[in-house]
């Protein structure tokens, strides 16, 4: 289990033992804080643009509620040096989404849903990620 990365005292990583990160999001910040002794959730955060908040939740949930934003996604990616599709990866595996593979992420249609996404308002998105995780757990008691 994560703990509140707030509560930490030293805020700049998690130490062993229950505060190993739980999904691959968590995961992939973890392992930029850990190689180097010179990062820090501040330096990210810097770095990215992001607020320190931001990523203390992040890391601080045992279960995300969805996907961080397209700005927030692309401050961490860009404060851990990493391509942008590497974190939307992590953060959608992180979110509860299976990458089978047979999706392209650049391909038209997934390009189309993004910026339909995009355009909703926080409310609608929410919405939408709610149906969409009931048809999917309906889906899966049907098999």
């Amino acid at each position: 289990m994560v703990h509140s990365a707030a509560s930490r005292t030293d805020a700049s990583r998690t130490t062993g033992g229950d505060d190993l990160p739980v999904n691959a999001l968590q995961q992939l910040i973890q392992a930029w804080l850990d190689a180097d002794p010179a990062h820090s959730v501040g330096l990210l955060a810097h770095r990215g643009k992001v607020s320190r908040n931001t990523i203390y939740a992040i890391m601080g949930r045992d279960d995300p509620a969805g996907l961080p934003r397209k700005s927030t996604l692309e401050g961490i990616a860009k404060g851990i040096g990493q391509p942008l599709a590497v974190v939307r990866e992590a953060a959608s595996q992180a979110a509860g989404f299976r990458v089978t593979g047979d999706l392209d992420p650049e391909s038209q249609e997934v390009q189309a849903w993004i910026a339909l996404l995009e355009d909703l308002p926080e409310q609608g998105r929410k919405e939408l990620w709610e149906i969409g995780r009931m048809y999917l757990r309906r889906a899966k008691d049907e098999q």
